[in-house]
């Protein structure tokens, strides 16, 4: 029974891991943008908006999934 537990919410421990990689990514990219050093700044904005749009509220929908 535990087994088959463990493997229902493998996912969501996927998807967390992949949401922190994300986090990680988008702070060392803005440092790096804010820094200065050489950037494309259409594309910096691009990743920018497109991580920053769900990796919060990807953690709260969690949270939330799991109270």
């Amino acid at each position: 029974m535990k087994k088959e537990i463990a493997d229902h919410y493998s996912w969501v421990e996927y998807a967390k891991g992949i949401g922190i990689i994300l986090v990680v990514y988008g702070h060392v990219a803005r440092g790096v943008f804010n820094a200065g050093m050489s950037w494309d700044v259409e594309l910096f904005k691009l990743i920018d908006s497109i991580i920053y749009s769900f990796h919060m509220p990807l953690f709260s929908l969690f949270q939330v999934y799991f109270l």
